[in-house]
């Protein structure tokens, strides 16, 4: 007797799909390969799965990564359409009518609680050596051999980035220090450089909750690309410091007008702007309402920035005025 997940309902119409996914569509392979990251990774760790950041972000890595960010696509398609599955439960919001088609992202974030996998296959995917098992089959399914390498080093990537922000997160326990430069790095950590960058994003943006400390903006399309980006307060190229408390989460306007000093946090934790702001016919009113009003910090202590980065900033920033 074949397995569940050997015979997913994915779409097979030719003229949409390659020899690179046998013919099929990638989606919910992605999706199942995103859920048995998230086991490996410890962000999922019971059977009711929610469309967390983390998990739309694992999502979208496979899909540029194999398919290319050409052609778009949501998490939220193979997330409802899995209900199709025997092991796929979608679980509504109290008094949420059931949807008759696909849902928008944000539609199905709105109405639906999570998902339940049905117990004996959430056990089956808990067990790491079963699981292991289980992405087997789904690559060997649903992939050619040379697509089977591509999503193989995505994973390996995944798990590196997820390991690195792990381990920053793990310094917040330690007292913080502004230079980092004399330190040996370890290996995974500098495998390739993007792991480093993103990896910190990861960290800091978590801790922020996906959220500008700033604005107070936490947007996501309808792809699952947030708006916010995980900022160096010291820049890393001066001090080597990927400290999570070295890090800020800015949405992309707040994070330039960071970087080019046109804003700063003092080390009271509360915001100052530019004088410049003012000047140039610039038209900046809705940011202007932030100025000495305090930052959004963490909901965990250990993830406040470090007064000693704050000041840092700051300094500059005055010099610059």
């Amino acid at each position: 007797m074949s397995h569940p997940l050997e015979n997913l309902n994915v779409d097979r119409t030719p003229r949409n799909w390659d020899e690179r996914t046998r013919n099929g569509a990638p989606h919910k392979p992605f999706l199942l390969l995103s859920i048995l990251d998230g086991l490996d990774q410890g962000w999922i760790t019971g059977n009711k799965i929610e469309l967390s950041q983390e998990l739309i972000e694992t999502f979208r890595m496979y899909w540029n990564g194999i398919i290319g960010e050409h052609r778009a696509t949501t998490i939220a398609l193979p997330f409802y359409h899995m209900n199709s599955e025997p092991f796929w439960r979608l679980v509504y919001a109290d008094g949420a009518k059931p949807y008759a088609n696909s849902p928008s992202l944000g539609g199905l974030k709105n109405r639906i609680r999570h998902a339940e996998i049905e117990p004996a296959m959430f056990e089956e995917m808990s067990n790491p050596a079963s699981r292991k098992r289980l992405w087997k089959t789904i690559l060997n399914r649903y992939f050619s051999p040379e697509t089977t390498r591509q999503v193989t080093d995505l994973s390996e990537f995944n798990n590196q980035t997820h390991d690195y922000a792990g381990h920053l997160d793990s310094l917040a326990a330690n007292p913080f220090q502004v230079d980092h430069t004399g330190e040996k790095e370890i290996q995974y950590r500098v495998t390739r450089t993007a792991v480093r960058d993103i990896g910190f994003s990861l960290s800091v943006r978590r801790a922020y909750n996906y959220t500008c400390t700033i604005c107070r903006s936490r947007l996501m399309t309808p792809t699952g690309y947030t708006l916010v980006d995980g900022a160096h307060i010291i820049p890393f190229n001066s001090s080597q410091n990927n400290d999570p408390r070295n890090g800020l989460a800015l949405c992309k306007s707040h994070h330039w007008m960071f970087d080019h000093f046109m804003l700063t946090i003092g080390p009271d934790y509360k915001i100052r702007l530019s004088n410049w702001l003012d000047e140039n016919d610039n038209r900046v009113e809705d940011v202007k309402k932030w100025d000495h009003l305090p930052m959004a910090l963490p909901d965990q202590h250990r993830f406040h920035p470090a007064r000693a980065a704050l000041e840092h900033h700051f300094h500059m920033f005055r010099e610059r005025q």
